[in-house]
């Protein structure tokens, strides 16, 4: 019988995004406004790092550990636009469009979400949670795989754990973007960080509502079991990695969330007000509506 080959199909990289991180605590995790490069991406490299220890009785080592530590994401870019200059790095433009770089600045860090085109025509979708890039390096010459030269940007990124969950990456293989399906996933990876991923932890704040939604026409109802000792309710809406509240007073344990786009997905959070504070709004509890 004759051996069969394992190759692995050579990959291109198809669209690239990205979405300032504006929270991360044990009790919230919030991006803005998710932005796809304008520009050419000519490669997108990830290398995750590990840090290792043992374990010795008598001189001898009787058990060895190897924990997660993050990473590293390197981008090489096409004509790096101002306005990205400005999100990546924290510089500013002045009246005058000249940007500026100052000591001052703060480097946000981003959601790093791409896709990469395989031989097979499907797609590989990566997303990196939590990444802080490096200021750019000068313009340099590089090539593509065919030879052809590009004057790319050389982008730096670290990328480490969020505090909330405890995720640094996710990743989709072989979704096929010719189906319904994988179509939807696509768009709904793209469409805001936390789209397309379940976030590690399911929870434990005890008065933290256990949350339906079911989609209507232009609508999503949410419902809820009474949490005793509650007082009210606060309904929260994510969409494109904004968060509205839209009822801070709610008595009942059911919402309608109306005015919605039909066949998009938002995320909802309700917390519970019992004596005197609100329960968590972390990620772990955010629920999927899809307005029908």
């Amino acid at each position: 019988m004759a051996k069969k080959e394992h190759g692995r199909p050579p990959v291109s990289t198809d669209r690239f995004a990205t979405a300032v991180l504006t929270e991360d605590s044990g009790a919230n995790l919030t991006y803005a406004e998710v932005k796809e490069i304008e520009t050419d991406l000519v490669s997108i490299k990830y290398t995750p790092k590990m840090n290792s220890s043992g374990m010795y009785a008598s001189g001898t080592q009787v058990e060895s550990y190897i924990a997660k530590a993050g990473g590293t994401v390197d981008v090489t870019v096409v004509g790096l636009t101002d306005e990205e200059e400005k999100d990546y790095f924290g510089a500013t433009i002045d009246a005058n469009g000249v940007v500026v770089d100052n000591k001052n600045d703060y480097v946000p860090d981003l959601a790093v979400i791409w896709s990469t085109l395989r031989s097979d025509g499907k797609m590989n979708l990566y997303k990196i949670m939590k990444t802080k890039f490096a200021s750019q390096g000068e313009e340099a010459n590089t090539s593509d795989d065919s030879g052809v030269k590009y004057n790319g940007t050389a982008l730096q990124g670290e990328y480490k754990a969020l505090i909330n969950s405890g995720d640094f990456m996710f990743k989709r293989k072989k979704v096929d973007p010719k189906t319904g399906a994988g179509a939807s996933l696509i768009e709904e990876w793209f469409g805001s960080a936390l789209g397309g991923i379940t976030l590690s932890g399911t929870g434990s704040d005890e008065n933290a509502p256990v949350v339906t939604a079911v989609g209507g026409s232009h609508k999503v109802t949410l419902s809820w079991s009474a949490i005793t000792g509650a007082t009210k309710y606060q309904v929260l809406m994510y969409s494109n990695g904004i968060c509205t509240i839209l009822d801070d007073n709610v008595t009942a344990t059911t919402f309608d969330a109306t005015g919605l786009t039909t066949g998009k997905t938002y995320y909802f959070i309700v917390q519970s007000y019992v004596d005197g504070e609100w329960s968590s709004s972390g990620a772990a509890y955010l629920v999927p509506g899809t307005a029908a």
